[in-house]
C-alpha cells in the first residue's frame, strides 16, 4: 500500500488476475481499507479470486464490491465425513 501512494512508478493498472486469498483473516486483521484501496486500484475487466474459511458480513460485502458474477464453492461441513474415513 505505500508504495501505491507513495511511488508514482508503481502500478496496479495492468493487473489481470487479483487474487485475495484468506479474505476473512485480513478482514479480521484490520486490513479492509487497504484491501478496498488494492480492488480499486486494479483494472474493473480483471478476474478476481476471493477465498474465505468463512463467508461474514464483511466477506460478503467485500465480495459484492470486488467479484462479478460471482460463482460460491462450498465443501460439507466438518461433521459430514465421507465413509470409510476416521
Amino acid at each position: 500500500i505505500d508504495l501505491l501512494r507513495n511511488a508514482p512508478s508503481v502500478g496496479l493498472d495492468e493487473v489481470e488476475i487479483l487474487v485475495l486469498d484468506e479474505a476473512d483473516r485480513l478482514l479480521e486483521l484490520g486490513f479492509k481499507d487497504e484491501v478496498n484501496e488494492v480492488v480499486k486500484s486494479c483494472p474493473i475487466n480483471r478476474q478476481t479470486m476471493l477465498f474465505s474459511a468463512t463467508i461474514t458480513e464483511q466477506v460478503a460485502e467485500l465480495a459484492g464490491t470486488s467479484l462479478q458474477k460471482p460463482v460460491q464453492i462450498k465443501v460439507d461441513p466438518v461433521f459430514n465425513v465421507a465413509g470409510g474415513l476416521t
